[in-house]
């Protein structure tokens, strides 16, 4: 029987919000646990990860991704640290579980680095320069139907040093991208903001998402970016703050983007339990993306932000009919012979 053929004996559960089973995964991350009929965890179940060939189609062009998990005492286990553009399906192989046999199970396409909660995917247009005679340049918009948290997107660049331009563009040519760049000899600051509908892009940000749970009751546990910047902005890094109640005081945490030819073909990720400062991720008003202040002409971009946690994969054990009649024909047998005694 190929594995192809196996996803018709499929009995498998994909869970949506659950409260992670790890704690302080290396995402991205798939985890689960392994029950049988509605009774505990099992312990000692083997499992398999395939990332997917690009058909969406579990079948034997799927590469195996390092070596088979076993579920803990709890019946839990966990693939982490894995490609943030890739997707994969888990296996559970056939196998005999205390004496029964079962056939394998096979879950459906998972994506671990799709965010749960997305901040931005830059897919209106909008944009911001500023230049040698107008150093400081702001832009806030509101679109109501655009995947932007709190609404609003506001901007803010500054020319730090150097003769020409920096700027911040959302979605410019079609693409919903949002890109950062300076001129030759140029550094630059840029901010995005995120903190309600206030029209205003000023770097002391209001208050104005609702104490937001970025954790979403526990089902995130950091932030993702997909990202890159060209080889001028070698070091360059990214700051990540949340506010609370006050717009002097936050929590922050930095990345350093990856180097990629300038496109957003890069992931980066920031973990909840690395932010420092006093400001929780389960009650934000206001989030800000700063960049700059390094490299001179750089050119950077950013796909998606969003929050993330491990997805979630469980598997049900049902045991084969064939199985069963053996174990209930050996039951049976077994309380014959104790009659006879």
């Amino acid at each position: 029987m190929t594995r192809k053929h196996w996803v018709a004996a499929i009995a498998v559960t994909l869970a949506g919000v659950v409260a992670p089973l790890h704690a302080a995964a290396i995402l991205p991350a798939i985890q689960g646990t392994v029950s049988q009929l509605g009774s505990g965890g099992v312990s000692g179940v083997t499992l398999n990860l395939y990332e997917d060939d690009g058909d969406g189609i579990f079948n034997a062009g799927d590469t195996m991704v390092g070596s088979a998990a076993v579920s803990a005492g709890d019946g839990s286990y966990m693939f982490e640290g894995l490609n943030g553009t890739a997707s994969y399906f888990v296996e559970r192989p056939a196998q005999t579980v205390g004496s029964i046999f079962h056939s394998a199970q096979v879950s459906s396409l998972i994506t671990p680095g799709a965010p749960n909660l997305i901040i931005d995917n830059f897919d209106n247009n909008q944009g911001v320069t500023a230049d040698t005679y107008t150093p400081i340049a702001t832009s806030t918009l509101s679109d109501p139907l655009a995947v932007v948290l709190g609404v609003e997107r506001d901007m803010y660049v500054r020319l730090v040093s150097g003769v020409g331009q920096v700027g911040l563009r959302s979605n410019a040519f079609g693409v919903a991208v949002l890109q950062y760049d300076t001129t030759s000899g140029v550094v630059g600051h840029g901010i995005i903001t995120w903190d309600g509908v206030d029209m205003s892009a000023s770097p002391t940000p209001s208050l104005g998402l609702g104490n937001l749970d970025l954790t979403q009751g526990g089902l995130n546990e950091g932030i993702v970016f997909n990202l890159g910047i060209d080889a001028t902005g070698a070091g360059d890094q990214l700051h990540f703050r949340i506010f609370g109640d006050d717009a002097s005081v936050y929590s922050e945490g930095i990345v350093t983007i990856p180097i990629t030819d300038g496109t957003a073909s890069g992931t980066a990720y920031l973990p909840f339990s690395s932010l420092v400062g006093p400001v929780t991720p389960d009650s934000v008003n206001a989030i800000q993306l700063i960049m700059g202040d390094g490299a001179k002409s750089v050119d950077a971009q950013f796909d998606q932000i969003g929050a993330l946690g491990p997805k979630t994969q469980n598997f049900e054990l049902i045991p084969e009919p064939a199985s069963l009649t053996l174990a209930l024909s050996a039951l049976l047998g077994l309380l014959g012979l104790r009659r006879k005694a």
